[in-house]
């Protein structure tokens, strides 16, 4: 099963997975249910969060003989129930559960699709929308309502969902589970997991039992990616679509929902990142992020000279994107902190008197003093070689994961200092660079360099401390201190 300490780059099912899923997977099934007939169903309401209704007489019904067809033939023996929060899923899952006891998980990703502006009463909406009741009758997408949850969202919760089967160390899947949630989404999950098209009709009947024997992961290509190193992430390939799925130890929440929402905050602005479509803590505490892939190819730094020229577009027009965000009240959760405030944590709490004695160094530079004292912005400080691709020479951003509070100048540092300086160690060539930043001034810019160095160099010494570190991570430890150095030596010329 996919899991970071595979080495390969890309794979699907090895040999060994193979035995492990066999011994792990031929122990469970998965079954997943449609909740009973509801009240909305028996109005022909298009129900929603502002429409949820319960059983009607029809579905407890319905859902009484399942129990009973369910206890007679014991067909299932689950070990616990997982349902949607609306009360036609949980009204299923009580009365199912009557004699099983089982403990019972209400999972947000298990909700029905989000209609959009369709839903209420059917017959008031064909009125008013009969172009969208022809989509919806469709039994596919919604993408072309108003306010609709989109194909790649629905589908995006589905694979957040199966995360929870996705390593062998962490699955639950040591007995059966009973899943118990709504059409839409329910299509979406199981075609997702078959790596049929997600809008392939499946039996939506009320007490149709689906059944699942395998690994649920097993028809999906899963590519291991190094997105940021704190982080774990795959690139997920469904029948149609690409996504990247992250896993965050330790994220707190309002930093969660902050990436959230700055992503769809700028993807509005035309400005190409990849969006995020899901998030949630998953039963583990480890939040899941799920982005839609962006196509491209990782280039390290040899770029020519237009896609160094758009590179360098795209980081200003982000630049000017965040000023304008954090300018209009946007809320800023209190852990995102000042970029001096962030240098003091590190000096306070770091054990290496080279991270000590270079944080001091630049808190006292009276570049770096001049600098800060600018006008302050809200910066997104991690761009390096693996959260930028390349397509017809245009730049697209992977993720936006680490923001701080600092001067404009900071992001030019921040985009110079790890995807170019790293890369290029000795061979740097600081003034090919200036005519970017020509209204910049250049010793106050190197020192902010020196600032964003002295993140990762911080960063990866803290992993070899931890004992938490790859082979790579020294490697990459020692980057930057010749990158220190090396900023040394430049700072000297311009004295």
């Amino acid at each position: 099963m996919p899991s970071s300490k595979y080495k390969s780059d890309i794979y699907k099912i090895s040999i060994l997975s193979i035995i492990i899923q066999i011994k792990l997977f031929n122990k469970m099934t998965l079954y997943l249910l449609r909740h009973g007939h509801s009240v909305g169903n028996q109005r022909n309401i298009v129900q929603s969060d502002n429409y949820d209704f319960g059983l009607s007489s029809i579905g407890i019904n319905e859902v009484l003989a399942l129990k009973m067809r369910l206890e007679i033939g014991r067909e299932i023996n689950p070990t616990c129930i997982l349902t949607s929060p609306s009360k036609r899923t949980r009204e299923t899952s009580n009365i199912l559960n009557e004699n099983l006891r089982l403990p019972i998980l209400e999972l947000n990703c298990l909700k029905e699709v989000n209609p959009g502006v369709f839903e209420g009463e059917k017959k008031e909406l064909a009125k008013t929308y009969p172009e969208h009741l022809k989509t919806w009758e469709r039994r596919g997408d919604l993408d072309s309502i108003p306010k609709a949850e989109k194909g790649t969202e629905t589908q995006a919760r589905a694979l957040y969902f199966l995360e929870r089967y996705l390593n062998e160390e962490t699955s639950p899947l040591l007995h059966d589970e009973l899943i118990i949630s709504h059409a839409g989404f329910m299509r979406v999950l199981i075609n997702t997991v078959y790596g049929r098209n997600r809008n392939f009709l499946i039996n939506s009947a009320h007490n149709y039992l689906h059944q699942i024997k395998f690994n649920p992961w097993e028809r999906l290509l899963v590519e291991n990616l190094v997105l940021a190193k704190n982080s774990e992430s795959f690139k997920i390939t469904t029948n149609e679509s690409e996504f990247i799925m992250k896993r965050i130890s330790n994220l707190d929440p309002d930093i969660n929902d902050f990436q959230f929402s700055i992503s769809k905050e700028i993807n509005k602005s035309g400005i190409i990142i990849s969006p995020m479509l899901y998030t949630e803590p998953n039963l583990n505490g480890t939040t899941v992020q799920i982005y839609r892939y962006l196509t491209g190819t990782h280039i390290n730094s040899n770029l020519n000279q237009e896609q160094e020229r758009n590179l360098f577009s795209l980081i200003e027009n982000l630049n000017q994107r965040l000023t304008k965000i954090y300018s209009s009240g946007f809320r800023i959760p209190q852990e995102i902190q000042s970029l001096e405030s962030i240098i003091r944590f590190i000096i306070n709490n770091s054990d290496s008197e080279i991270v000590k004695n270079e944080g001091k160094e630049i808190l006292t530079s009276s570049e770096f003093l001049s600098a800060i004292n600018r006008e302050k912005n809200l910066i997104h400080y991690d761009i390096h070689k693996s959260n930028i691709v390349f397509e017809n020479n245009r730049p697209s951003l992977l993720d936006l994961g680490s923001f701080c509070i600092a001067p404009n100048e900071f992001q030019y540092a921040s985009l110079l200092m790890p995807y170019f300086l790293l890369e290029e160690g000795e061979n740097f060539n600081y003034r090919k660079y200036l005519n970017y930043f020509s209204q910049t001034n250049p010793k106050e810019l190197l020192w902010l360099m020196r600032a964003r160095n002295y993140f990762g160099l911080n960063f990866f010494h803290n992993k070899i401390r931890f004992g938490i570190y790859q082979e790579d991570d020294i490697n990459i430890y020692n980057k930057y201190l010749t990158s220190l150095k090396k900023l040394e030596l430049i700072l000297n010329e311009f004295t």
